[in-house]
């Protein structure tokens, strides 16, 4: 009896070694497998008439920061730095309407997608946050998601690009 539990407890630590070099390799393939994504900062379009107010254009810039952060945090996506073409960008003007412009600009920047968003403002209550990804290589549409979040404060406009990418830009 004793040898028969030292032969089980001697298969059991093998087993385990085997399993923990199984998760190390497929931990190791996933990081290979991450696409490089150029994700642009959002931009802000106001139909409610309300004008622009300087706080919106912080909330902007945190929001985008945060869609980054929660996209590299997924584990499916490396963040590419979009600094290097900051004058492509503002020459650009809004992504969103340069006719696909953003596609040549990610992929100068080495990403394999695109990334570009835009919070619509209908009302000082009712707001959208849309993203569209796009292949940098072939120009085709990977995802396009859009939510409608109520309320203008930095924590309805974070829930909203929680929700997205939670919900549609993960494979899991």
């Amino acid at each position: 009896m004793s040898e028969r539990n030292t032969i089980i407890r001697k298969a059991l630590r093998v087993g385990c070694s085997v399993l923990v070099a199984i998760q190390i390799v497929a931990g190791l393939a996933s990081a290979d497998e991450r696409k490089k994504v150029a994700a642009f900062d959002l931009e802000f379009i106001d139909t409610s008439g309300e004008g622009n107010d300087p706080v919106q254009t912080k909330r902007l810039k945190l929001t985008s920061v945060k869609l980054r952060d929660l996209l590299a945090a997924s584990g499916q996506y490396e963040i590419v730095d979009i600094a290097p073409a900051t004058d492509q960008i503002e020459a650009a003007g809004y992504l969103s309407s340069c006719n696909g412009c953003e596609i040549e600009i990610a992929r100068d920047l080495g990403a394999d997608l695109a990334l570009i968003g835009t919070v619509r403002k209908v009302s000082s209550l009712i707001l959208y946050i849309s993203l569209y990804m796009t292949d940098a290589h072939s120009g085709k549409a990977v995802r396009t998601h859009r939510v409608s979040i109520r309320g203008n404060t930095d924590e309805s406009w974070f829930r909203g690009v929680r929700y997205l990418v939670r919900n549609y830009f993960r494979d899991d």
